[in-house]
């Protein structure tokens, strides 16, 4: 399973999909195909990536998956700090 792919596919969704109708019957594929699409959080994508992480180490550890291809692959804000509300 290549990470990068993935991790492009994740910075591309958007949030709460499972809760918005128009993407509620659509696979992965349709919905990045889906012009107009606003991302999820950086925020969001980066837990995303830590619980996908511990699956994959709980993994390792069990001798399931031979390495955890989540590790280090969280998502840098890019936005200004100024800009944030805290």
């Amino acid at each position: 399973m290549p990470t990068k792919p993935v991790r492009q596919g994740l910075l591309r969704l958007p949030a709460n999909l499972n809760k918005i109708r128009k993407y509620r019957d659509k696979t992965i594929d349709e919905i990045l195909a889906m012009p107009g699409v606003p991302p999820a959080a950086v925020k969001t994508i980066n837990k995303n990536l830590t619980r996908v992480g511990a699956l994959l180490s709980w993994g390792v550890a069990r001798k399931h998956v031979s390495h955890n291809m989540a590790a280090g692959s969280g998502v840098i804000d890019r936005a200004d700090p100024r800009d944030s509300k805290t």
